[in-house]
């Protein structure tokens, strides 16, 4: 047994009440469910991450492997830090979509490589992957919603790392 658990054993046997016992216990699960506090050094990481910067610079601004983020990273934010920034990215896109295209077809070479794609191509599979259809076949609900696109369940391609 744990201190923690020979401490909370010691605190009910020192109960003189039901309702005194059913305190401590409330009072230790309360404490125990309490949701972990981020580390700020993933906070950090996740900063880096949505502002475009690559999983290695992420790493390296914290001073760590590749692999020891994308351990962390994973555990805690539940995403590897590559899909979290393919998101971020696709989401940076969907928004300045939304906002310099509005109705006009747009120039999506330029917003791709603005939004930190190395090309069209990319953009496109991510598009197809997330969204499910093409950047040109993409109409946001609202300028509010932009990030809302069609929910296809068991059609297109799954979305790839």
């Amino acid at each position: 047994m744990g201190p923690a658990r020979a401490a909370l054993r010691d605190r009910l046997l020192a109960c003189g009440s039901a309702a005194e016992m059913r305190a401590v216990v409330e009072a230790a699960l309360l404490a125990a469910a309490e949701p972990p506090r981020p580390d700020p050094a993933l906070a950090a990481a996740v900063a880096a991450l949505h502002g475009g910067a690559s999983v290695a610079e992420a790493a390296d601004r914290l001073g760590w492997t590749t692999k020891r983020l994308v351990r962390l990273f994973s555990a805690q934010v539940g995403l590897a830090p590559k899909r979290f920034a393919r998101v971020r990215r696709f989401q940076r896109l969907l928004s300045a979509a939304t906002t310099r295209l509005a109705g006009t077809g747009g120039d999506w070479a330029r917003l791709a490589a603005e939004c930190g794609y190395h090309d069209q191509a990319h953009m496109i599979h991510d598009f197809r992957s997330y969204a499910g259809q093409s950047p040109s076949e993409y109409e946001p609900r609202s300028v509010e919603e932009r990030n809302h696109v069609p929910f296809l369940q068991g059609e297109g391609p799954a979305p790839a790392a």
